[in-house]
């Protein structure tokens, strides 16, 4: 069985998927995920770049992995998710932060895992939130990547629940933090 530093390694294209590149999630989602690799029955990543995370995601996972993203080219046209869709990856292209879009095409799913990944602005990574708790099973682990300012910030995800792991000093970046919110 693969190790999710070689499976995230096999899915690597330049720096994306970027957990492992430009941050330093990978070692701290093996032992973070590994209680949910074989139980969890629904994944959601909500962010997807051109969709190189959704394909490793989808590998690591045994249970049924869902994409989420405003666009089907986000980030202004920069990436192109229409290679994982036309592979028949389960992508909803609706704005995660608003809970009218988003209700009918999640009806009755829930999720043990959600991973966060959009724009990292504070308002919407609270607005994404407070539309995806409804979704959320009951043993569910929620995480928030690349928090920007978390120094200033700390206060707001504490009060969401969540629990913060610092790692920028391991590539000096300011914003190699996540937040972890376990149901």
């Amino acid at each position: 069985m693969k190790t999710l530093q070689e499976i995230y390694l096999k899915h690597k294209k330049g720096d994306w998927p970027d957990k492992g590149s430009v941050h330093s999630y990978i070692e701290v989602y093996e032992k973070l995920l590994a209680p949910y690799r074989f139980t969890a029955k629904n994944i959601l990543e909500i962010g997807l770049m051109s969709g190189e995370s959704l394909r490793m995601w989808n590998e690591y996972f045994s249970g049924m992995v869902y994409g989420m993203d405003c666009s089907i080219k986000p980030v202004d046209g920069l990436a192109d998710l229409s290679g994982v869709i036309a592979e028949g990856y389960n992508v909803f292209l609706v704005d995660a932060s608003n809970p009218i879009t988003v209700r009918p095409l999640l009806n009755k799913l829930r999720f043990d895992v959600i991973i966060e990944d959009a724009n990292h602005d504070l308002p919407q990574q609270i607005k994404i939130w407070e539309t995806m708790k409804p979704y959320l099973s009951g043993n569910a682990i929620y995480i928030i990547e690349d928090i920007q300012d978390i120094d200033n910030t700390r206060k707001f995800y504490e009060q969401m629940g969540g629990e913060i792991i610092d790692r920028r000093h391991i590539k000096n970046r300011y914003d190699d933090v996540l937040v972890i919110i376990r149901k």
